[in-house]
Order: C-alpha cells, then structure tokens, then sequence
C-alpha cells in the first residue's frame, strides 16, 4: 500500500479516467504506520488474520489482531464490513463492527450461519462448481480456480456484489469472467 497521498493520487486517476470502484488491500502492519489513514472504504472485507505474514512483516501477532480490531472498530454508518466466518476471529470482529452501527455481511465456506455461504462445492483438477446461498436467493458459480481459498474468494466477492446491490445474475456473470491466473493453478506441459 502506497503512502496516503499516493494512494489518494491513484483513486483520483482512476476516477477521472471513469472507474467506480476499486480493491485496495490493506495489511495490518501498513495501518500501523498511518499509510492508510485518510483511506475510508465504503466496503471492508477481511478474509482472514494471517499468523505466519504477521510473523514475516516483523510483528508480534497479538499487535497484528489488534490493530485489525481498531480498523475495524473505527467503521461507522456509512460503511460495509464483509467477514469472514470460518475465520477463527470472525465472530469477534462482527461483534465490534455492530457496535459501530456499519451494516454487516458475512460470509463462509463451513460456517452455514454467514450471510452468504457455500451449499455445496464440487471440485475436479480444471474448475470448482459452488452452489451458494444468499440473503436474496441461490446462485451456482463455475471457475476454473481451486482449493478452499479460491472458494472462500469467491464468496466474499459475492458478499461485494450484493453490498454493492448488484444482481445476483450479473455476479454470477462477473465472477465467471475470471479466468485462469497467469502463474496459478496453470496446466504446465
């Protein structure tokens, strides 16, 4: 993540030249050096707390939960939080989020009590086929990624899309869109 004034440089080039949204991640440890504090989401999504990159970016784990708590903590009404359930913080970062008054939407790949969460999932060696339930209908999604963690993705970019109100078809059809990732998951010959 740039500096904040660089940040702000790129969002403001991306929407003089038309863009309505964009994905900025935002780790812990570049929180702790304030790059990231004139940044205010409309929609934040945590995935997932990481001990092994806490340890890599040089800090202690408990420091790295708390200051994804304070991120968290500091949303207010006019924003979005996305969690994660399955993840093993999930269910405390919900609880701050609520008491902020930011609307919540989870998500899960095992945890059947998300907002939006996988039915069913269906893997072969070339795609994974999700059957996912929302709070306004089911939808099947067919990528040609696998491994729990794309699953997990996919859900959280559709718990995005129905924050953003999008219809469920046109995820579907967005999502679908994706295609193999240069360097991932790729068939070497």
């Amino acid at each position: 993540t740039p500096d904040g004034l660089h940040l702000q440089k790129v969002l403001a080039g991306g929407a003089d030249r038309g863009a309505e949204s964009a994905l900025v991640e935002l780790c812990p440890h570049l929180l702790r050096d304030g790059r990231a504090d004139s940044f205010r989401p409309q929609i934040v999504v945590f995935t997932n707390a990481d001990e092994e990159k806490a340890c890599v970016d040089g800090e202690d784990f408990d420091e790295y939960l708390e200051r994804i708590g304070e991120y968290f903590a500091g949303m207010d009404v006019s924003q979005i939080a996305i969690i994660n359930k399955d993840d093993i913080y999930g269910d405390s970062l919900e609880r701050l989020v609520e008491d902020t008054g930011a609307q919540v939407l989870t998500y899960g790949v095992n945890s059947k009590d998300a907002d939006v969460h996988a039915e069913k999932v269906k893997s072969s060696i070339w795609e994974t086929e999700i059957l996912v339930r929302t709070p306004v209908g089911r939808l099947e999604i067919i990528v040609p990624l696998i491994g729990e963690f794309n699953v997990s993705n996919v859900l959280a970019a559709v718990a995005v899309g129905l924050a953003r109100g999008i219809k469920l078809v046109n995820i579907v059809a967005g999502i679908e869109a994706v295609d193999v990732i240069p360097g991932r998951s790729e068939l070497v010959e």
